[in-house]
C-alpha cells in the first residue's frame, strides 16, 4: 500500500512563520519528502526539504526570502500553492493545497477595530466604520473559503479588493 499524503495549514498570528503539520499515514518509510511552495505574485516554487515530523515551521530565511534593511522578515500575505510531494525519479506522490495567509491584513484590521472600540468619531462615522468592518469580515472569510476549495481567481480577486479598502480606510483615519 501507498502512503496517503496529506496536511493542513496550522493558523497562527505569527507573520514570520507559516506552520504546516503533516498528518500523512506512512505504510512504508517516506522517500525524499519536500514542501514545494509558490509564494503569492511568485511564479517558481520555492522547495524546502524536509524529515517527515509533524509539524514544519517555515519561514522567509528557508524560502530564500530576505529582507536586509527589515528589523523582522515577515511572509508575505496572499494566496499560497503548497506541495507536499514524497518519492524519487518519476514515481512520486504529491497532495496539493491553496492557504490564503493574511497575517498582515489581519493587524491591520485589528487596528482598525481598536479605533472604533475608542472612537473619537461621531455616531455615523462609527456605523460607517463597522458597515466597512463587516463587509471586510465577509470578503476574507470569503476568500478563504474559495481558496480551500481551489478557486483561486476568485479568492484573490476578494483579497485584493479587501486589501485595498483596509489600505484605504487606513490612509483615511491616519489623515484624521
Amino acid at each position: 500500500m501507498a502512503n496517503k499524503l496529506q496536511f493542513e495549514v496550522i493558523s497562527n498570528s505569527d507573520p514570520e512563520f507559516l506552520v504546516l503539520n503533516n498528518t500523512s499515514i506512512y505504510e512504508a518509510p517516506a522517500v525524499s519528502p519536500t514542501w514545494k511552495l509558490k509564494l503569492p505574485c511568485d511564479t517558481a516554487y520555492k522547495t524546502v526539504p524536509i524529515s517527515p515530523i509533524p509539524v514544519q515551521n517555515i519561514n522567509a530565511i528557508l524560502l530564500d526570502i530576505v529582507c536586509v534593511d527589515c528589523e523582522t522578515n515577515p511572509l508575505p500575505d496572499g494566496i499560497y500553492e503548497i506541495v507536499y510531494q514524497e518519492g524519487a525519479g518519476p514515481v512520486f506522490s504529491t497532495v496539493t493545497k491553496y492557504h490564503l495567509r493574511t497575517n498582515q491584513f489581519m493587524k491591520q484590521y485589528q487596528e482598525l477595530l481598536l479605533k472604533i472600540e475608542h472612537s473619537e468619531f461621531t455616531v455615523r462615522e462609527d456605523q460607517v466604520i463597522k458597515n466597512i468592518c463587516m463587509d471586510l469580515d465577509i470578503l476574507i472569510q470569503s476568500a478563504q473559503a474559495h481558496a480551500e476549495q481551489d478557486n483561486i481567481d476568485r479568492a484573490q480577486e476578494l483579497f485584493t479588493k479587501a486589501s485595498k479598502i483596509i489600505g484605504r480606510i487606513t490612509k483615511q483615519l491616519i489623515a484624521c
